[in-house]
């Protein structure tokens, strides 16, 4: 995984239930041959760990579990689509948007910055396993990280 200003998906999460999907998608893409130039990253703590994970980067894909919808639908969406209407999209304690003006401040933030998504039940995002609908969407959500990657 290097920092040679590439392509660099990050996947977005914690260790419980659907919000582990981002995980779930870099994993998923650990195990496939990907095209040169693009790499890797699994953010555990995102207060600390997302900024150094956008530096040196070209183009950043960001992948989350999204509290924003019917659980199961993949989204995507520019870094305004993080916090449209003002709320905040990802399910972390910390806004990702927040983090993201922080990155801009202090000249982290690369020139082309996405995200993709895949809808949760807040209820079920602290459980232990996966909830059905986003069980099934996990593939399409590693996919929408490599189309994105690949654009």
């Amino acid at each position: 995984m290097s920092d040679g200003g590439g392509v660099r998906i990050v996947g977005l999460g914690s260790p419980h239930g659907d919000d582990r999907a981002g995980w779930a998608a870099v994993a998923t893409l650990g195990s496939a041959t990907l095209p040169p130039g693009v790499d890797l990253r699994k953010c555990t703590t995102p207060a600390t760990e997302l900024l150094p994970a956008l530096r040196g980067a070209r183009r950043v894909i960001l992948v989350d579990a999204v509290a924003d919808g019917e659980p199961g639908t993949i989204l995507r969406g520019d870094r305004s689509a993080l916090t449209a209407g003002g709320a905040e999209r990802t399910s972390h304690g910390i806004a990702v948007g927040t983090l993201l003006d922080l990155a801009d401040a202090c000249g982290l933030l690369p020139p082309e910055l996405t995200w993709v998504g895949v809808t949760v039940d807040p209820a079920q995002a602290g459980g232990e396993s996966f909830s059905a609908p986003v069980a099934a969407a996990l593939p399409a959500l590693a996919r929408a990280a490599i189309e994105e990657a690949l654009r």
